[in-house]
């Protein structure tokens, strides 16, 4: 399992990724 904070980075730029995207 990763790290909270590592899982919470991932998620903020996959996040803006789909924003960007849509």
């Amino acid at each position: 399992a990763r790290k909270p904070s590592v899982a919470a980075i991932d998620g903020i730029a996959l996040g803006g990724g789909l924003e960007i995207a849509m």
